[in-house]
């Protein structure tokens, strides 16, 4: 319990230290320093964290906009699809691997935006 108090903060100031916006607006080379061969549990977590909520915030919008749009949904997950947060984050290095329409990701891109494109690619509406 004490450990998780210390690493906690320690990660945030890490994302501090590297110029990470007060919006918490993590980029793609923040996400490959600090979950891909980062060694720190607690920027790991915070990363994981991060992404459940984007993960959480998308899904819902997209189903307050499908409501309001009469059925018309941005993205359209089969029923059993693993979106847990260690699911998510799988389809997002595989992604991230794949790279864009354009070729690889720029270091810079916010890790947001390859999610959205994610969202789009691996669950089309029909």
């Amino acid at each position: 319990m004490v450990r998780r108090r210390v690493i906690a903060p320690a990660a945030l100031a890490a994302l501090l230290a590297l110029g990470a916006p007060a919006t918490a607006e993590i980029k793609l080379k923040d996400y490959r320093e600090l979950y891909l061969s980062g060694t720190d549990p607690g920027a790991r977590q915070l990363i994981e964290d991060y992404l459940s909520g984007v993960r959480d915030g998308l899904l819902l919008g997209d189903a307050t906009w499908s409501r309001w749009h009469k059925g018309f949904a941005r993205f359209c997950h089969p029923e059993g699809t693993d979106l847990s947060t260690a699911g998510f984050i799988k389809l997002l290095n595989r992604k991230v691997l794949e790279g864009g329409s354009q070729g690889p990701w720029p270091d810079d891109i916010p890790l947001v935006a390859i999610v959205m494109v994610m969202m789009r690619d691996y669950f089309p509406c029909k």
